[in-house]
């Protein structure tokens, strides 16, 4: 276990998520000290107070080769004790583990084994081996594989991809032909097709220690009776701040549950602003197909009280 008395020095791989978020609020308030790697200088931990230095990196889906080197030159440079992944970095990191954990401690299982959780395909069929329910799913490896087994409206994924890219929401053949075009004509791996269902969100996490299970926290995106046009300090809504992690499936869940893309921050910036700045495609679309009137920023008086 750390000493309280000696501080580690932590390397967080990216900071626009809202795991990052919660990952440097509890290890800074714990006295850590506390350096992050984004590509997005707008990313929702670049401004807490918890950081000590921000890094801006390539981004891992579209230069991983680039990101990788630029977290070996940090470790390099900065002589960290801890180098923590949240998302789909650590699928990354084991891959090159040989060449990142002796520049700083880092908990990976082997690549294998990240693959079959990482993996939706890999993941889709370990949930139906442990008996665990899901939207119905087809797998699928081919652009008439995917035409057949459609079913309007769906989701489509790549097996492997962030949560902003290698998505799309299909509601009609327009759509399916949209999303074929960004898959190519061969598909290099295979492709999840699920029913769209809808419902709360609803996220587990657990930390494991050796293969033994010592942390599990379980929380609802959206609670009942909460506003979703609620600002914080900075005038960021829950919408706005899932619109700059790259979530779409969280948007389309605060938009269905009456979040007002329309609402702007403290500094003007509107969600559909966010979304196009970060070549968020999916989060575009969905922002476009709630509301025809974006750009005409709203208060949050006005949209708990006049509707769209």
């Amino acid at each position: 276990m750390p000493d309280p008395q000696n501080p580690l020095r932590v390397l967080v791989a990216e900071g626009s998520s809202t795991s990052a978020r919660e990952v440097i609020t509890i290890l800074g308030l714990s006295g850590h000290t506390i350096e992050v790697c984004d590509p997005s200088p707008w990313c929702l931990s670049r401004f807490s107070q918890l950081i000590r230095k921000f890094h801006r990196c390539p981004g891992l889906r579209d230069d991983p080769a680039g990101y990788l080197a630029f977290i070996e030159q940090r470790l390099a440079d900065g002589k960290f004790d801890v180098l923590l992944p949240t998302h789909e970095q650590g699928f990354l990191f084991a891959r090159a583990k040989q060449r990142l954990e002796s520049r700083a401690g880092l908990a990976l299982p082997s690549f294998a084994n990240y693959r079959t959780a990482h993996s939706k395909a890999g993941f889709s069929r370990l949930l139906d081996r442990l008996g665990l329910p899901q939207p119905p799913t087809r797998i699928v490896t081919s652009a008439q594989q995917l035409r057949e087994v459609i079913r309007f409206p769906a989701v489509v994924k790549n097996s492997v991809g962030t949560a902003s890219r290698g998505i799309w929401f299909i509601r009609n053949a327009g759509d399916l032909e949209g999303a074929l075009r960004d898959l190519g004509g061969t598909f290099a791996d295979e492709v999840l097709v699920q029913d769209l269902i809808a419902g709360t969100t609803e996220k587990a996490q657990s930390v494991f220690c050796r293969g033994q299970m010592v942390g599990f926290h379980a929380y609802r995106q959206l609670a009942a009776g909460a506003s979703p046009n609620e600002k914080d300090d900075f005038g960021c809504t829950p919408l706005l701040a899932a619109v700059r992690a790259g979530e779409p499936d969280v948007v389309a869940t605060l938009l269905a549950h009456g979040a007002d893309p329309r609402v702007a921050d403290s500094y003007g910036t509107t969600p559909i602003v966010v979304a196009r700045r970060e070549n968020f495609p999916a989060i575009v679309a969905l922002l476009h197909q709630t509301s025809d009137a974006q750009t005409q920023p709203v208060s949050v008086e006005q949209a708990a009280g006049g509707g769209h």
